[in-house]
C-alpha cells in the first residue's frame, strides 16, 4: 500500500530509499542488512567532500543559487546533521 506523507507520523529522522522499476529488483533486503555501514559510508562521504555547501557528489542535486536565496541554506551542513543524529542511534 502506498501512503501518503501527510498520512505518516514521523517519530525520528529517517532515510527511504525508492526502487524506480517496478516490482523492485530485491535489493531491499540487502540494504537494510548494510544499513549501518551505508549510513557511516554516507557520512563519510560528505565529510571528505570539498565543497563548502553541498553538491550532487555529496548530497545530490542542491538549490540553484541564482533562482533561489541560499544565504540561509547549506545542504552540506543539513544533511550531515541529519546523518550524524542517525549514527547517534545506531
Amino acid at each position: 500500500t502506498v501512503l501518503e506523507a501527510a498520512e505518516i507520523e514521523v517519530t525520528q529522522a529517517g532515510v527511504t530509499l525508492y526502487e524506480n522499476i517496478a516490482a523492485g529488483l530485491g535489493f531491499h533486503l540487502r540494504l537494510y542488512e548494510l544499513h549501518d555501514v551505508l549510513l557511516v559510508a554516507a557520512r563519510d562521504r560528505i565529510r571528505a567532500c570539498p565543497c563548502e555547501n553541498g553538491c550532487p557528489a555529496c548530497v545530490g542535486p542542491v538549490v540553484d543559487a541564482e533562482l533561489v536565496d541560499t544565504s540561509s541554506m547549506n545542504a552540506k551542513r543539513i544533511t550531515l546533521e541529519l546523518i550524524e543524529e542517525m549514527v547517534r542511534e545506531l
